[in-house]
């Protein structure tokens, strides 16, 4: 008779990197623009050819809320976002699908709540405890009465219904949710994270309440918040500036050209507000801004002949206020996490579209160029949908026919390369820029 444990025990050690292999943590995905007439099992197909070395496990097309005009009826119909799980520690910034190198973001998935019972950690469809009312958190009323009890959370008992926007429970759990979709952690880590980082600010809460006010007199600190806006469908894009210097609250719009991309309308902001902070008394400064690639920039280590304009110009108004005499740091901030002053900065920069100051900053020749590709991409997906129906089309994998012109196709791939054909040469070059 066979001994299993001795058996186990022998072969240990060719069972270990086995299990490493297969316990690889599992990252969802988010590509967008993906057409609904490509297929999810199509689709897989050319995830695999094109990104060999991340092993998808499935792909599924998300589905958007649609109301009826007469009934009113709710339906969900296919979207063109698609959400793909792979097996990766890391979450991938762009893949490639039909030869061209699509952007991905972090699939952040919703938080799970039970109209029900009123908990955070289920559905409804799979809840088993009895029904309680969401405004009183008492047992469920009928349905022909209204509850007219005082409101109580479910979750924090507070003077507040269930599920509301201020419910810290609520909040704490879409947090821990965010952390682990961008963190790519488990439930543990991202509490324990968030739990510390809370911590940190309550205890530097209390040491400020513990303190002294003539023994500590307040610092000469002036805090910036700066945040950028942009939308389609408008002529301009902005962004908004908060300055709080000495018990003062100020706040200024600016509006670009809609070419203008998101970086360097955030780099925009940025260099604003290093302006500003040129004729400010205080010695210290402090910038907020919820870009992190603008941030990131600044301590990039390549050439400055291939950095962005506006990157420079930040790095050269930093070394204007040192040499000054003043300190600068800049700090990330979450985005739309009821932050006061970058709540304040985000409706500013919405604002400024419409009614904002024209901007001083020229607009870098890549964002004209970013644009022309994205235009000629969406013009060539709508005439591959328009042939796609034609009489002589043979529906493949790919959207467009077979017989494509070979110089036609050349000049696409260029493009979406980045690479500008000779008759846009003229835009082309880091050093040249386009009033804004």
């Amino acid at each position: 008779m066979l001994d299993h444990s001795r058996y186990a025990l022998k072969h240990l050690g060719s069972l270990i990197p086995i299990i490493a292999i297969l316990s690889k943590q599992l990252t969802q995905i988010v590509i967008k623009e993906i057409p609904t007439s490509v297929s999810e099992e199509d689709l897989l197909l050319e995830f695999k050819n094109g990104n060999p070395n991340l092993p998808v496990k499935e792909i599924y097309r998300l589905k958007r809320r649609v109301v009826h005009p007469v009934s009113g009826a709710a339906s969900f119909v296919d979207s063109e976002s698609v959400k793909v799980t792979i097996r990766s520690s890391t979450i991938p910034q762009f893949v490639f699908l039909w030869k061209i190198r699509v952007s991905t973001s972090i699939f952040i998935p919703r938080l799970l709540v039970c109209h029900n019972c009123g908990q955070l950690n289920h559905p409804t469809k799979f809840c088993r405890n009895a029904a309680k009312c969401l405004n009183c958190g008492e047992a469920k009323h009928p349905e022909s009465v209204t509850c007219v009890k005082p409101a109580v959370c479910i979750s924090c008992s507070c003077n507040h219904r269930t599920f509301s926007k201020d419910c810290k429970e609520y909040f704490k759990r879409r947090e821990i949710n965010r952390v682990m979709a961008v963190d790519n952690v488990d439930f543990r880590t991202a509490r324990l994270t968030l739990e510390d980082s809370l911590k940190n600010v309550l205890n530097d809460a209390g040491c400020r309440q513990n303190m002294n006010p003539k023994e500590f007199p307040p610092l000469r600190v002036s805090r910036y918040f700066t945040d950028g806006s942009k939308y389609a469908a408008e002529s301009f894009a902005g962004y908004g500036i908060v300055a709080l210097t000495n018990n003062e609250c100020k706040t200024y719009r600016r509006r670009s050209s809609n070419y203008t991309s998101i970086f360097t309308l955030e780099g925009m902001a940025i260099a604003s507000a290093l302006k500003l902070a040129l004729c400010d008394p205080n010695p210290t400064v402090l910038l907020f801004s919820d870009s992190a690639s603008v941030l990131e920039s600044l301590t990039s280590k390549r050439k400055w002949c291939k950095m962005p304009h506006i990157v420079l110009e930040i790095l050269e108004l930093t070394f204007k206020l040192k040499q000054a005499g003043k300190v600068v740091k800049f700090f990330w901030t979450l985005a739309h996490v009821r932050i006061r002053y970058n709540e304040l900065a985000d409706q500013l920069a919405k604002d400024a579209i419409r009614s904002g100051i024209d901007s001083e900053y020229c607009l870098p020749a890549s964002d004209f160029k970013s644009v022309w590709k994205e235009r000629l991409f969406s013009s060539f997906m709508k005439w591959c949908k328009l042939i796609g129906t034609s009489k002589d089309f043979v529906p493949t994998i790919r959207h467009w026919p077979r017989v494509f012109l070979k110089y036609k196709w050349s000049t696409l791939q260029y493009v979406t390369a980045g690479i500008i054909p000779r008759p846009l040469i003229a835009f082309s070059g880091s050093a040249e820029t386009w009033k804004g």
